[in-house]
């Protein structure tokens, strides 16, 4: 049970979309660690088997993980609603502004997750890699869940990853960013 090649993370993905998803558009695959941890999330506010919503779901577990390893900050110091979190993003943008001397602020922060998602895409799409890649073994997709609570559930992983790629701007043919998102961005390819 792989994505791109790695062993899929510990969480049994069938009802559980966000996990799913981030499984199979993580830029390494099945690392559990690599686009933030959803399945922690969605269990607790009980959006795991919501399709709608969910690359931008996705898209911000993600943003929030790849700035807190750029950082070399904990990740689980940004769990749970903003109010209640550790190291939330206001916290992050402060540190950065002091850091710097220049502002950042919480946009900031999410433009420069979406820079890094890009160039990850960039990396993997010059080493051959198209939207077919972003997939997960058969079992997931075709075979319901045997048991509990999202018993009978399986991954909708088609209609996952068009929201994911409406939500970060990508093509939704190729699942690459298009140059004028690159360009917004100030991303070179």
């Amino acid at each position: 049970m792989h994505a791109k090649g790695m062993e899929l993370g510990g969480y049994e993905c069938r009802g559980l979309n966000g996990q799913a998803l981030q499984f199979a558009i993580s830029a390494r695959g099945g690392c559990h660690h690599a686009y933030g941890l959803p399945a922690r999330a969605e269990v607790v506010d009980g959006t795991r088997l919501n399709v709608k919503g969910k690359g931008e779901y996705v898209k911000n577990t993600a943003i929030g993980r790849i700035i807190r390893d750029c950082l070399v900050t904990c990740t689980f110091l940004a769990i749970g609603p903003p109010d209640k979190q550790v190291i939330g993003n206001n916290l992050v943008a402060e540190m950065l502004t002091s850091l710097f001397g220049e502002p950042w602020s919480v946009e900031d922060l999410k433009q420069a997750g979406t820079r890094i998602i890009c160039q990850e895409r960039l990396f993997n799409a010059r080493e051959g890699m198209t939207r077919e890649h972003d997939t997960l073994p058969a079992r997931l997709l075709k075979e319901p869940k045997p048991d509990g609570p999202t018993k009978g559930a399986v991954v909708p992983l088609e209609e996952l990853k068009d929201d994911f790629y409406r939500a970060v701007g990508f093509d939704l043919s190729t699942g690459n960013p298009p140059d004028s998102l690159l360009h917004d961005l100030g991303v070179d390819r």
